[in-house]
């Protein structure tokens, strides 16, 4: 009786990005564009798109209209950011140590519409009074 083998070789893919680059400090930064141009309060989702952001979210500064925005992550030519609260119009800007590059474009806030309950009852004295939920 024959009696076979079999060895099996595998692996997983490796996740890095090949195009992911570690921030150059003798290179200036650059912001091309971001996406959405515009959105409503806090915690829109954006991209912003450029050179040398590198991939170490925690050295990068995001500014939108003044205001410091949350980096969740950088992919060198990318980063991914969400609005801060009270996040009207202005400039986009990014900052890494003592370099910093701002878009062209702003940011254009856009009002939401804000929902209540308005309901009206008697004082003690029997007037109308009207009370915002």
């Amino acid at each position: 009786m024959n009696s076979y083998s079999t060895i099996s070789i595998s692996s997983c893919k490796d996740d890095k990005d090949a195009s992911a680059v570690a921030h150059d400090p003798n290179q200036p930064i650059e912001v091309t564009d971001f996406t959405p141009k515009s959105g409503g309060g806090g915690n829109t989702r954006m991209v912003i798109y450029g050179a040398n952001f590198g991939t170490d979210p925690s050295i990068i500064s995001v500014k939108i209209g003044g205001k410091e925005a949350i980096v969740v992550s950088s992919k060198g030519n990318s980063l991914y950011c969400l609005t801060p609260s009270l996040c009207f119009e202005g400039s986009v800007e990014v900052k890494i140590g003592k370099q910093s590059s701002k878009a062209q474009a702003k940011y254009e806030y856009e009002p939401q519409l804000v929902v209540s309950t308005l309901c009206g009852y008697l004082d003690e004295y029997g007037k109308k009074l009207f009370k915002i939920y």
